[in-house]
């Protein structure tokens, strides 16, 4: 069943030989629980759009920048998931599903912002601690996530940019 507005995916707990409900149940108290201050300890943002409304696709580059000062205590990361399974991709060339903050080499600009880019191979040029692979004929999506996020996320002081499609 495909209910309207949503993604159907093969994703399942079952195996050839047994249910996985322990993660099954693990994975549903992690989403529909009531925690004391929704928001307190992570906040994510979820894209599967570009700036021109498009589809992402693993077949082309895009490039976010990521503002300066992001409102996060922690850190700040950014992962691709695949539309199709609603999980990591998993035939990219490189075992790498995200970008983080803290990441050793990140490069960042004179600004204090951070371009990442997303894309079949790595840009030209561009430092590649700020590259995550994606999969030509695969539709993406982004999950930006703020670990301890602070005021200026919530009052939309701080802004996250759209990600745009290279030419």
């Amino acid at each position: 069943m495909n209910l309207r507005g949503t993604v159907e995916t093969r994703f399942s707990y079952e195996h050839p030989t047994f249910v996985d409900m322990d993660t099954r149940a693990a994975q549903y108290y992690g989403i529909f629980s009531s925690v004391e201050r929704l928001g307190a300890g992570t906040f994510y943002f979820v894209n599967a759009k570009d700036a021109d409304g498009d589809w992402m696709d693993g077949g082309e580059n895009y490039k976010l920048t990521v503002p300066a000062d992001v409102p996060a205590k922690q850190f700040w990361s950014v992962i691709v998931h695949d539309v199709e399974t609603g999980s990591w991709i998993t035939d990219i060339p490189i075992n790498k599903e995200g970008v983080a903050s803290f990441a050793e080499g990140l490069e960042k600009n004179q600004d204090g912002s951070v371009d990442i880019y997303f894309g079949p191979k790595a840009p030209k040029g561009k430092n590649e601690t700020n590259w995550l692979p994606t999969v030509s004929g695969k539709k993406f999506f982004l999950i930006f996530r703020f670990y301890k996020p602070e005021a200026e996320l919530f009052n939309k002081s701080w802004k996250l940019n759209d990600i745009e499609k290279l030419k």
